[in-house]
């Protein structure tokens, strides 16, 4: 019987905030798989591929994290100076994709001579794909958040603006004058002089009201 389980995770440099992400698992409980199921678990999967496949995964992760990797000399298989792994290892996930890609390496060099121990180094690299895959989505999760944070603050902008000109506009139908009337039009909207003159110099919340009527 396959069981699932819900995984929820921290994040933060001291997990000190609750991630958006969720992982769920599938496993077997109470009773072996059988044969016929672990032959449907196990066909079709070739290892050499799946080994690639985690090598390219690795070596793009780092190249889209403004990771050089291709500079060290042996950057593809993880065998990096320390100098090297100091300028870089503070990005999220990136320590993480150094050591699958040795790991991966290791695994390759001894894999038809010592079974046992290069299936131990697939194992340690198995636990760096969970990291790096992780620190991608959080990344993508963050980037995605802050644009929706960008966008409520540009429609804020725009809503004080508008409400700006729209004192500044009646002001200045009352024939008061554009310094006049952009001081008073600060002070009925209650945005400070500092922030205004930012935004519009006399000439433009001048242009700015013709265009907003």
């Amino acid at each position: 019987m396959k069981k699932r389980t819900t995984i929820k995770r921290k994040t933060g440099k001291r997990n000190q905030h609750q991630s958006m992400l969720v992982t769920e698992k599938s496993r077997f409980v109470n009773e072996m798989p059988t044969s016929g199921e672990l032959k449907n678990l196990n066909e079709g999967w070739d290892v050499d591929a799946l080994v690639e496949s985690l090598k390219c995964s690795a070596l793009a992760f780092l190249v889209d994290r403004n990771v050089p990797i291709d500079d060290a000399p042996h950057g593809s298989a993880g065998v990096l100076p320390p100098d090297f792994v100091a300028l870089y290892e503070h990005i999220a996930g990136v320590s993480a994709a150094f050591t699958l890609l040795f790991e991966l390496h290791c695994f390759s060099l001894v894999r038809h001579q010592h079974s046992e121990r290069a299936y131990s180094h697939l194992l340690r690299a198995a636990q760096c794909v969970e990291f790096v895959s992780v620190s991608k989505l959080e990344a993508g999760y963050l980037a995605g958040a802050a644009r929706v944070g960008d966008s409520e603050k540009t429609d804020k902008k725009l809503e004080r603006q508008k409400i700006l000109l729209k004192h500044y506009g009646g002001l200045r139908a009352e024939g008061k004058s554009k310094q006049e009337a952009r001081r008073l039009a600060c002070a009925r909207s209650k945005i400070p002089m500092s922030t205004v003159k930012k935004w519009f110099s006399l000439e433009q919340i001048e242009k700015a009201y013709h265009q907003f009527t």
